[in-house]
């Protein structure tokens, strides 16, 4: 997942933000990052084996932590200091990581929902 939406973070700032703008490229990149996480999980469920509501809800924080966790190693990693990647979530930027963040969080259970629905 992490790989996926770096590649189009990537994409996004070479090809998109040119066009249209930084703040319209990432307006575009919340639903886009939301239906790369809702993808990943739904190819994924059967493997993840959370049947149960709390299961699922772990699911989803461990992304979540795994996910902030990638971006503080990978900021670190490229010279940024900690308080400008935290900063990064104050911005209009932070707005659309925070809603992305808030959908991974919640998406293992919105597809047990719909497996459910389906069997």
């Amino acid at each position: 997942m992490t790989l996926l939406e770096t590649l189009q973070a990537a994409l996004r700032e070479i090809f998109l933000a040119p066009v249209v703008g930084a703040t319209h490229a990432l307006q575009f990149a919340v639903p886009v990052s939301c239906i790369i996480v809702f993808a990943v999980a739904w190819l994924t469920w059967r493997w993840m084996g959370a049947p149960a509501r709390r299961q699922q809800f772990l699911v989803g924080g461990l992304w979540v932590f795994l996910a902030v966790a990638c971006v503080f190693v990978l900021g670190l990693a490229t010279g940024n200091s900690g308080a400008r990647i935290i900063s990064g979530y104050n911005s209009m930027r932070g707005a659309a990581t925070l809603l992305t963040l808030a959908f991974m969080f919640v998406t293992p259970w919105l597809v047990a929902r719909f497996y459910s629905r389906e069997l």
